[in-house]
């Protein structure tokens, strides 16, 4: 029969190895803590890169939005009149002003190119083409010639014109 000294001995020897058993698990569950802080750390900043992300993203979206409200637009039948105008005020105005020993210019073709962004939320308009968007091949252009306006002498007398 183990005597009691033996038995107390064993017994010890077990609670050791517990205590060897239970450390070793605590140290890999530390570990195992250790490694989730980790992953949750970098979470946290990808989190935040994100939030960052998404905030820079909201700001442009409403700076282009914002720019869409500001943006100058004319309906196409206003632009074309707007330019038959010009021309005709110029015709107009070449042709009642007298300049002595200058000829009267007129404007012969008149051609125009417009690049424009299209909105069509009250019928059609043209808008003006922002920031990013514009480039040397986006640019409207205005191409017009010149001619000499006809010589006209009005005469009082026919015998004058006969002569």
């Amino acid at each position: 029969m183990p005597t009691s000294d033996s038995k107390l001995v064993k017994e010890l020897n077990t609670l050791k190895s517990e205590i060897k058993i239970a450390n070793l698990k605590i140290e890999s569950t530390n570990k195992e803590l250790e490694t989730a802080r980790s992953v949750i750390e970098k979470k946290n900043k990808n989190i935040i890169q994100l939030q960052e992300e998404i905030a820079t993203l909201i700001q442009k979206t409403n700076t282009f939005e914002d720019a869409n409200k500001e943006r100058p637009m004319i309906k196409v039948d206003d632009l074309t009149r707007q330019l038959c105008e010009i021309v005709e005020t110029i015709n107009n105005e070449a042709t009642q002003k007298s300049i002595e020993n200058k000829p009267k210019i007129l404007v012969d073709q008149f051609e125009v190119e417009i690049k424009a962004g299209i909105d069509v939320k009250d019928g059609i308009h043209l808008t003006q083409l922002q920031g990013p968007e514009l480039s040397p091949q986006s640019v409207s252009t205005i191409k017009f010639s010149l001619r000499q306006a006809p010589v006209i002498t009005i005469v009082d007398d026919l015998d004058t014109l006969n002569k």
